[in-house]
């Protein structure tokens, strides 16, 4: 063979011996990388990253710390983002742990070589080439531990994925949120807190070293411990920090590494009440109060309230403090909230004034427990009754027992009777009109139907379950949302539902944060608002003191039947607050009132808010004017009326009715009979006969009390054939009792029979106008009696189903069935 062919030979079999290494090495290398996707498919590293749990953690407004709870797997483990950690830990940790940690792929081959080269001369392992990226993925690892020759490999892998799926802030970012610092304390944050009593973004220099070599060796290099090899890593650290200029002259005066930089500590623990509400979800069915988590936070393991720590601490010492002195009453609890009315947003929340009095069930949430509002839903019924139109805040309303089916009810002090004004029977709380404008407003319209359109969780029976009673407690709220219902009136009727977290959207529109509804009109709002700054403070007593220099402020108290409750809530433009003082046990207290116990604790925490004294009320709505009325009558004043006064009168609702009350009284000097102006004149009366005087004619449901209590006049009866045809075609008498479809027990023997009120005797009373000289009294068909306006007859009854026909001597009847059992 020739020497070309020789070379030829030569030359294909080097070209095919180059092809078959470039072959070999590209299947090798797609073997190798087959084999990471495989690997990687078959353990990828996104479900390590989706199971780590963290603690849920609880900020007021400023991101002050009020408390934490244990992760599910019982670590102290706080979520946090880099841009929370301060700077100089973050440069303190790379300096220490993983100088090229943002130059390298995971693994540092340069530090592995300088370790194996010291270790190798130092004949033992004395230098790690760990990476914060194989750190990482070791605490990301269940076991939390390579340490076999294929858990190395194992752990590099992991490495090379977090550098794969995250960048390399989320991984240091993840550093911060695992690395372990003693016992069950994981992550810097956590960390911060318990060391050194501040968020890591505060850190110092000395402190933010100390976080930065405390994970070496968790359980030793502890910050509240520090021992000497501690020390030496310090001051190395810094040694390398200030060459690498991060340190000026002036911190490294302030850093200390010869002294224990941090003390171990409990975490705070603010607001448990709310706090356990938060966390277990419980209370989440009022549509009022929204306590969904924070979207401004992170996450929903960063939970930002809307409180504000430091007025939090300072109503809980003022409800505390306060609670102390009435012990020796047998009061034991108090529950407390302020809501800013600007924000809808609650800025204090006191459930009780401490958590762990197990003796007086301090645990129960007193802001959210079911509770009998006594009076404090008054102001609604007359809001309505304003936007009605037939009140203004001047008009004569009766103060007179009526009977209810199945409901009596009376005035706290029983005394208080006769008439009032609409302003002055809501100031001074009376029941009897409250109950009697319930009545008139109707179903649509009445203080059930005002509650059921709010949205109040807590109602919810039939009306026929509440009754007339609702009005004076009866039924069952919670302060909170009976303080957002207040709250509404503080801002012209809006209803917004207040909120226990923050909203991302600061600067965006409430309306598109939570919904905001017309409650009441601006006008009647403006007027109840009016009535209720101009309630009285005790002048006298020992709750006096108390009132001295308080902030101007509508405000109204309530008492539960059986003083069980005492609540005092009211607001001025910027805050709410409502109060509630009793016991968790229903336990009954004598002499406790609104008034005496829960208003002096209400304006004790009206004076702890900073800006109260700047407030200033808004003026009245356009349409609400100053308008003059009869003083008496509170309507229109008429020829008649002696004498006017000033109301408030929305313009184009509130009817504009003259008096009727004031008029001139016409009678026969002769005969002493009264004549009407159309009878002179038909029958020509000389007017030296006609004695013409000035007189008052009582409302129908006033009349007949005041004739009984010799308060009213009773008009003479018109001579025959006088009567105004309009006076007869006015209402018939009001049968007071008995009541319509009521069911009357007689009992003769000692054992009940029957679920009814019992009844020696039944009363047969009516309330008329003083027009009314007569009034006679039909029982199946019979007439039994004949009485006078106020007069009450006594009937010893019979049993079976009866029918009372009463008329008064204009000819007007009412009528009712009722039925006796006898036992």
């Amino acid at each position: 063979m020739s020497n070309d062919f020789r070379k030829l030979d030569q030359k294909n079999g080097t070209m095919g011996s180059g092809r078959i290494k470039i072959i070999s090495t590209c299947v090798c290398l797609m073997l190798v990388l087959g084999t990471v996707g495989l690997v990687h498919l078959l353990f990828p590293i996104e479900p390590l990253l989706e199971e780590v749990r963290f603690s849920k953690v609880y900020y007021d407004r400023k991101g002050q710390l009020l408390a934490a709870r244990l992760s599910p797997d019982e670590k102290w483990r706080f979520q946090s983002h880099l841009e929370d950690v301060s700077p100089m830990l973050v440069e303190a940790l790379l300096t220490f742990e993983d100088q090229r940690f943002y130059q390298h792929a995971g693994v540092d081959f340069q530090a592995v070589l300088r370790a194996f080269w010291q270790n190798v001369n130092a004949g033992h392992i004395v230098s790690g080439a760990s990476t914060i990226s194989m750190q990482v993925a070791r605490l990301l690892s269940q076991e939390r531990q390579y340490g076999s020759w294929w858990g190395k490999v194992a752990q590099v892998f992991r490495a090379f994925q977090l550098e794969q799926h995250l960048s390399k802030d989320q991984i240091l970012e993840w550093y911060f949120n695992l690395a372990p610092y003693g016992g069950n304390i994981e992550g810097v944050v956590a960390a911060s807190w318990f060391y050194f009593s501040k968020p890591p973004s505060q850190l110092s220099w000395t402190e933010s070293i100390a976080l930065a070599i405390t994970p070496k060796s968790p359980n030793i290099y502890r910050p509240d411990r520090f021992p000497l090899i501690v020390q030496k890593h310090c001051q190395h650290l810094v040694e390398r920090l200030s060459a690498a200029d991060e340190l000026s002259q002036e911190d490294l005066w302030f850093i200390e590494c010869s002294k224990v930089p941090g003390k171990l500590v409990e975490l705070p623990r603010h607001a448990k009440h709310l706090i356990d509400r938060l966390h277990t979800g419980s209370g989440k069915q009022s549509s009022l109060v929204l306590q969904g988590h924070s979207e401004l936070s992170h996450d929903w393991n960063h939970i930002l309230t809307t409180l504000d720590l430091d007025l939090q601490i300072s109503v809980e010492a003022t409800v505390s403090g306060y609670l102390q002195g009435l012990r020796s009453q047998s009061i034991h609890n108090a529950a407390a909230i302020v809501i800013d009315n600007q924000t809808s947003e609650v800025l204090a929340y006191v459930g009780s004034p401490d958590f762990t009095d197990k003796q007086h069930a301090g645990e129960v949430d007193g802001v959210r427990a079911l509770r009998s509002p006594g009076s404090t839903l008054k102001p609604f019924i007359y809001a309505r009754a304003l936007e009605s139109g037939q009140y203004n805040s001047h008009t004569l309303l009766a103060n007179v027992p009526v009977v209810y089916p199945g409901y009596r009810p009376q005035n706290f002090k029983p005394e208080e009777l006769g008439i009032t004004h609409f302003d002055n029977a809501l100031r001074q709380s009376l029941n009897l009109p409250a109950v009697a404008l319930n009545t008139v407003l109707g179903k649509k319209n009445d203080l059930l139907s005002t509650l059921w359109q709010a949205g109040v969780s807590t109602l919810p029976h039939s009306r026929d379950h509440y009754g007339q009673s609702l009005v004076l407690g009866g039924g069952e709220l919670r302060l909170d949302e009976l303080s957002v219902l207040y709250s509404a009136l503080a801002r012209g009727g809006k209803l917004r539902p207040v909120k226990l977290v923050l909203s991302e959207q600061k600067n965006a529109e409430l309306s598109a944060i939570v919904e905001e509804k017309n409650w009441f009109t601006p006008e009647a709002s403006f007027i109840i608002s009016q009535i209720l700054k101009e309630v009285s403070h005790p002048q006298y007593g020992l709750a006096s003191p108390y009132f001295r220099g308080v902030p101007h402020v509508a405000w109204k108290t309530g008492t539960s039947s059986r003083q069980r409750d005492a609540w005092t809530i009211g607001y001025n433009p910027q805050y709410t607050v409502g109060v509630w003082v009793g016991n968790f046990n229903g336990s009954p207290v004598e002499g406790m009132t609104g008034l005496q116990v829960s208003a002096p604790l209400f304006f004790e925490i009206f004076r702890s808010l900073s800006r109260h004294q700047s407030v200033s009320w808004p003026p009245a709505p356009p349409d609400v004017v100053q308008q003059s009325v009869c003083s008496l009558s509170g309507n229109l004043a008429n020829a008649f009326c002696p004498g006017e006064i000033s109301t408030w009168w929305i313009a184009g609702v509130t009817e504009p009715n003259f008096c009727q009350m004031h008029l001139e009284l016409i009678t026969d000097r002769l005969t002493g009979k009264r004549l009407s102006p159309k009878c002179v004149w038909e029958r020509d009366i000389p007017q030296n006969q006609i004695r013409r005087t000035p007189a008052v004619l009582w409302p129908q449901a006033t009349g007949g009390w005041l004739a009984k209590s010799q308060s009213a006049v009773i008009f003479p009866p018109y001579a025959e054939g006088c009567v105004p045809s309009e006076t007869l075609e006015q209402s018939p008498p009001i049968l007071q009792r008995p009541v319509h479809g009521e069911n009357y027990v007689v009992q003769l023997s000692g054992k009940a029979a029957a679920p009814f009120a019992r009844f020696d005797q039944i009363a047969f009373s009516a309330s008329v106008n003083n027009e009314v000289n007569r009034l006679d009294w039909y029982l199946n068909g019979q007439k039994i009696v004949s009485t006078q306006p106020g007069e009450i007859y006594l009937w010893s009854p019979t049993p079976g189903s009866h029918e009372l026909v009463l008329v008064d001597d204009f000819g007007r009847a009412t009528q009712a069935q009722f039925t006796v059992w006898i036992e």
